[in-house]
């Protein structure tokens, strides 16, 4: 499934895209925890876990990585590679995801960006995972409701 924006396209992508998706979080994730072509292709045997790549032609802009069950989403992975920061790719990547039911993710303290722009979209503080990422950051698990009861079933 496409989905179109004014200067990008949404992909709906799987394990074929492991490659790339491992490539694009390299970029995203430089210097932290980085997510090998074997990470990608191992999360996408577990029930339920889906992609999108956010790009301009052959251009990667972003990814999400996200698993759906019984109506709730977990968000595992988003990113923007820094080209197409500030442009709105992240905002539109977790959106697509919000379809889906209530939303729970987990976000480095130290990343108040990624904080600000996961409060602007509704989500709140629901806990702390201390020393949760290898470099002994602790997590912020945030959680957003699905907005009317209601949800799409991901086959």
């Amino acid at each position: 499934m496409c989905i179109w924006s004014d200067e990008y396209t949404l992909t709906e992508c799987g394990v074929e895209a492991a490659s790339v998706l491992a490539a694009m979080h390299a970029e995203v994730f430089a210097g932290g925890e980085i997510w090998s072509r074997e990470s990608f292709h191992e999360i996408f045997t577990i029930p339920g876990t889906r992609a999108y790549c956010a790009h301009h032609g052959d251009l990667g802009l972003g990814l999400i990585v996200y698993r759906v069950i019984a109506g709730e989403v977990e968000i595992l992975t988003l990113g923007t590679l820094s080209h197409a920061r500030r442009r709105g790719v992240a905002r539109r990547l977790v959106q697509e995801v919000l379809q889906y039911g209530t939303v729970f993710l987990e976000v480095s303290v130290q990343n108040t960006g990624a904080q600000a722009l996961y409060h602007s979209l509704g989500f709140e503080v629901v806990g702390r995972r201390k020393r949760y990422y290898q470099d002994g950051s602790d997590a912020t698990v945030l959680r957003r409701d699905a907005d009317d009861g209601t949800h799409i079933v991901v086959k």
